[in-house]
This record gives structure tokens, sequence and C-alpha cells, in this order.
């Protein structure tokens, strides 16, 4: 009786393990590393058709591109919310839902390219540490209205590829004063104005490489061209239907005061950023000398009532003799 009792117990507990060993039974082909510093998982080309779930929950990079996922939400992540790199490029994913990357505080880059996604999340273009974003390649993304719907983007965005995605206008990233480099190659008949630039301020480069451009203003096509090369953009050069001497370089002035607005916010940027740098230092090292002088304060009138007390003694003593001498 006593070993039937213990045979079914045992059952009972293998039973109990069983699913997470078969779950994570698929999972065991991914590598995990540290690369440069920080712990990684390596699932590139795994056939893997369900987000991994049994990954260390420290790892800070995830490579999933060329698999088979065909969704990933906000349970998916949970677990790794230390994630700072994650790569999705090449899977089947069509949908996302709106809170699925809400929790990555700290994420960095983000890959989704060579996918078959419609809409994007909001919340993607508010997170407040992405610096990169890849959206390439996705034929059915309606990046105008995902962005519209995100406006005003406040993630400190520096690189964003919506390179190939049959767009016929550019999205309005409104004021980016972060973004460095902005990829559009791959789209063919787009149609480009310059307050579709004026508020990236910071831009260094422009990839437009296999991308025909048109214009609504034939003239524009050279004012863009100069407004590049007057803040030493990097971009391949546009074929113009009108010569340039017979285009007068204008820019419409709501553009330039968004040019501007850019340029304030970058101002205000770097004072904050300083102010962290140097102002926070300073603050720690005002700290320390403030505990420092209390310390030596605390110290000197600590001394000086124990002077007090000895004298106070003394003069006991003294006045004690004193006295017994005149008794004598």
């Amino acid at each position: 009786m006593v070993y039937c009792k213990v045979a079914v117990l045992i059952f009972c507990v293998s039973s109990f393990f069983v699913p997470t060993e078969e779950i994570c039974k698929d999972e065991s082909s991914c590598v995990e590393r540290k690369t440069h510093g920080l712990w990684s998982a390596d699932c590139y080309n795994r056939n893997i058709r369900e987000f991994p779930s049994c990954l260390r929950s420290d790892v800070k990079v995830i490579d999933l591109s060329y698999n088979r996922l065909r969704k990933i939400t906000r349970e998916d992540l949970s677990k790794y919310t230390n994630l700072q790199f994650l790569y999705l490029s090449d899977n089947l994913l069509s949908r996302l839902e709106d809170s699925t990357f809400q929790d990555m505080d700290i994420l960095i880059s983000l890959d989704l390219s060579l996918n078959d996604i419609s809409a994007l999340p909001p919340d993607i273009f508010q997170l407040p540490s992405l610096k990169k974003l890849y959206l390439g390649q996705n034929p059915n993304m309606n990046i105008i209205e995902s962005i519209k719907k995100a406006s005003p983007i406040s993630s400190p965005l520096e690189a964003i590829d919506i390179s190939f995605n049959g767009l016929k206008t550019l999205p309005n990233l409104g004021i980016m004063p972060h973004l460095l480099l902005y990829n559009i190659t791959g789209n063919k008949a787009i149609n480009m104005k310059v307050e579709d630039i004026a508020g990236l301020c910071n831009l260094k480069t422009l990839v437009n490489n296999f991308t025909t451009v048109h214009f609504d203003n034939p003239c524009d096509c050279w004012n863009i061209q100069s407004w590049l090369q007057e803040r030493k953009v990097n971009f391949a050069k546009m074929t113009c239907e009108i010569q340039e001497q017979d285009c007068p370089y204008n820019i419409p002035k709501e553009d330039m005061q968004l040019y501007q607005e850019c340029k304030s916010k970058q101002s205000e940027l770097k004072t904050k950023s300083l102010f962290m740098k140097i102002g926070i230092p300073v603050a720690v090292v005002a700290v320390v000398l403030s505990l420092l002088l209390i310390y030596f304060l605390y110290k000197r009138r600590k001394q000086r009532r124990l002077r007090l007390e000895n004298n106070d003694s003394q003069n006991h003593v003294i006045g004690g003799r004193v006295e017994d001498d005149c008794l004598l």
C-alpha cells in the first residue's frame, strides 16, 4: 500500500514537470552566450514558431531572425524586461497588439523588417530608450497612419528604416532632434516635400537610393537638395525635370519654423544632457562636502564640549582645594 502511494506521488510529480520540459525542448537550439559583455540568445534560423519562454531572464539580446513566428505578445516579453536588442526580421508577423512592447523601457534596437505587419503599436514610438527602428520590407504596413496615431514621437530615435514599403508619400515624423539616419530607399514613385524633412534638424544621412521621387512643385527637387547640402546631409542626387537656374531657392516659412523648433528642442536636450553629465556629479560632490563639513563641525563641537567639561572638572577640584585650605 505504501509503495503504491509512493508510485502515485512520483507519477504526479513527474507529470507536473513534463510540460515545462516539453516547452523548453524546442528552444534548446538557441545558443546563449555573452556577446560584447551582454547575455545574448542566438535563435537565428531555427524554425521557431513561438516566442521562446525558457531563455535566461537577464538576457539583453535576442536574435529571432529568419524563423516562423506569427505573433508576439506582451506576455511573451514580460519575462525579459532587461532586453535591449530584439531582432525579429524575416518572420511571419502580421499583427501586433497595441500593448506588445509596452514594458520594454530599456529596449534600444528593434528590427521588424521583412514581415507582413499591417499596423504598428503606437507605444513603439514612445519607448524611452529606443534608438534604432527597422521597419523595411513590410509591404502591407500603413506606416503613415501608424505614425499619425503615435504623434508626437517621443522616443530618442537615431535611425529609422522604412525602405521598400511601397510608400507614395513620406510619413509626418514631426520634430525628431535625435534622428541621424533616415532610410527611404526602394520606395518607388514617392512624393516628397521640404516639410517631410524640415523637423529632422540633426539628420546626417538620407538613404534614398533606388527611389524615384516626384514633386508637386518641380522646383522642390532643387530646394530639397539645396536644403540637404546646406546642412551637410549625405544623400543620393535626385534627377530634376527643370533647370536649377529656373528655380529660385525658396523654403516655405512654415518649414523654416519647424526646423527652428527642432533646433530649439535639440538645444534643450543638449543642456539637459550636459546637466546630467556635469550637474549630477557636481551635486554628488556638494553633498559629500556638506556631509564632511557637518562631520567636521560635529567633531569640533564635541571636542569643545569635552574641553569645557574638563575645565569645569578642574575648576571644581581647584575650588575644593582652596576651600579646604581656607578651612585649615
